[in-house]
C-alpha cells in the first residue's frame, strides 16, 4: 500500500500534495502535478462520490493517473476526506493497492483515527498560525499607534504651549493698551467734559463701556483658558462648610437684596474649591441677573443622592430660557439675550460647563420660559 496525504491550500483555491509513505519520486510529482490542477471543489466531489476506485487504470475521473498507475502497478485507490470540525475538508489521505482488493475492516479503523487525528492536528496548526500572523499585526498596530499617539502629543504639547504664549499675551500685551484707552478717556470726561459738545461726551462714555466690557471679555477668556487646562487635584469639600461662608461672600447678593436658601443636610462631596466657587458665583450671579426688576431674586440650593453621586441644584425664579436654547447657553459666546438687556461676556455658563467636566461630573437645566431654571451638575460622593 502507498498512502499519500493531500491538503487544501490556505487561499482555499488549489490542493497540495504535502506527505506520502512508501511513494516513489515519480508518484510524488504526478500528485503534485495532478493536485495543483485541480481545485478543491472539483477534488472533493471526486473523492466523496469514489471513496474506492477499484480500477485506477480505467476510472473516468482519474484520467490523469491512467498511465502512471499502469506504468507502477497500482490497482486501488481508497480516498478519505479530512474534515473539520465544522464539517469543511481539509484535505484527504488517499492510498493505493498494488494488488486488486479492497481495504479490509481493520484497515478502516485504523484509517478512521488516522484522519480524524489529522483533523485536529491541521486545524491546531492552522489556528496557531493564525495566532502568531494575528500577535504579529496586533504588534504591528501596536507600534504604528504608538508613534501615533507620540505625534500627536508632540503636536498636542505644541499646541498648549502656543496657547500658553497667547494667554500670557492676552494677558499683559493686550489688557495694558485696553486700560490706557480706557483710563484716558476716564480722564478726558472727569477734566474735560465741559469744553467737550454732548455728542463728543456721548463718544467718549462709548468708549470708556466699550473698553470696560472688553476687559470683562478678556477677563473670562483668560478664566476659561486656566480651568481648560489647568492641572487639578480633586479633595472633599464639605458643604455645609462651604456653601454659607461662598454665600456670605457673594456682593450681588447684598447689592440686590437677593434671598438665598440652603437646603440642610449638604453632604461632602470630591471637588475643587476654586472650580466649586466659580461655579456658584457664575449660576447665583446669573439668578440674579436674569430676574425681572421688580421681583426680589429668590435662590434655592439643594442636593439630592444618586447611587455613589450627588446633584448639586440652584433654582431660581427668573425669567427662565427657551428649551431650544438649553445646548446653545453652555456654549462659548451663546448668549441667548442683548447685551442692551442683560450685560455679560456670554461665557460665564461655558466656564462652568468646563469646570463641571474637569471634575468628573456633568451638567445640565430644567427650565421653562417665564417661570425661572434649575440648573444642575453632579459630584462624587466623597
Amino acid at each position: 500500500m502507498v498512502v499519500t496525504v493531500l491538503l487544501v491550500d490556505p487561499d482555499g483555491q488549489h490542493l497540495s500534495f504535502v506527505a506520502g509513505t512508501r511513494c516513489p519520486d515519480a508518484l510524488s510529482h504526478a500528485l503534485k502535478t495532478f493536485a495543483t490542477a485541480t481545485s478543491p471543489d472539483q477534488d472533493s466531489a471526486v473523492h466523496a462520490s469514489h471513496p474506492v476506485v477499484s480500477n485506477l487504470r480505467r476510472d473516468d475521473v482519474w484520467k490523469e493517473l491512467h498511465a502512471f498507475a499502469e506504468e507502477n502497478g497500482l490497482h486501488v485507490a481508497w480516498s478519505n476526506p479530512i474534515a473539520s470540525a465544522r464539517g469543511a475538508i481539509l484535505g484527504f489521505l488517499v492510498a493505493y493497492y498494488r494488488e486488486p482488493v479492497l481495504p479490509n475492516r481493520q484497515e478502516r479503523e485504523i484509517v478512521d483515527v488516522a484522519v480524524r487525528t489529522a483533523a485536529i492536528a491541521i486545524e491546531r496548526s492552522r489556528s496557531e498560525r493564525a495566532l502568531r500572523e494575528s500577535q504579529e499585526r496586533l504588534q504591528m498596530y501596536a507600534e504604528t499607534l504608538e508613534q501615533t499617539v507620540n505625534e500627536r502629543t508632540a503636536k498636542l504639547r505644541e499646541t498648549i504651549g502656543e496657547l500658553e504664549a497667547f494667554s500670557y499675551s492676552v494677558s499683559h500685551d493686550m489688557r495694558a493698551p485696553l486700560r490706557s484707552m480706557q483710563g484716558y478717556a476716564e480722564l478726558l470726561l472727569s477734566t474735560h467734559s465741559s469744553q467737550l459738545p454732548d455728542e463728543g461726551t456721548h463718544y467718549l462714555q462709548r468708549i470708556s463701556k466699550n473698553a470696560e466690557r472688553l476687559e470683562l471679555l478678556v477677563r473670562d477668556v483668560l478664566a476659561y483658558s486656566k480651568v481648560a487646562k489647568e492641572e487639578i487635584v480633586l479633595t472633599p469639600i464639605d458643604l455645609e462648610a462651604f456653601l454659607p461662608s461662598l454665600v456670605a461672600q457673594l456682593s450681588d447678593l447684598q447689592r440686590t437684596r437677593a434671598e438665598v436658601h440652603l437646603q440642610h443636610p449638604l453632604p461632602t462631596v470630591m471637588g475643587h474649591e476654586a472650580y466649586l466657587s466659580q461655579i456658584f458665583s457664575n449660576l447665583v450671579g446669573n439668578a440674579i441677573k436674569f430676574t425681572r426688576p421688580e421681583v426680589t431674586p429668590r435662590i434655592e440650593i439643594s442636593t439630592e443622592r444618586r447611587g455613589e453621586e450627588i446633584m448639586l441644584r440652584v433654582r431660581d425664579n427668573g425669567i427662565g430660557i427657551d428649551p431650544q436654547h438649553f445646548q446653545r447657553i453652555f456654549e462659548i459666546f451663546g448668549r441667548v439675550h442683548p447685551d442692551r438687556m442683560y450685560e455679560g461676556t456670554g461665557i460665564g455658563l461655558s466656564i462652568v460647563k468646563k469646570a463641571v467636566h474637569r471634575m468628573g461630573g456633568s451638567i445640565g437645566i430644567d427650565s421653562t420660559l417665564g417661570d425661572g431654571s434649575c440648573f444642575w451638575f453632579t459630584l462624587k460622593l466623597a
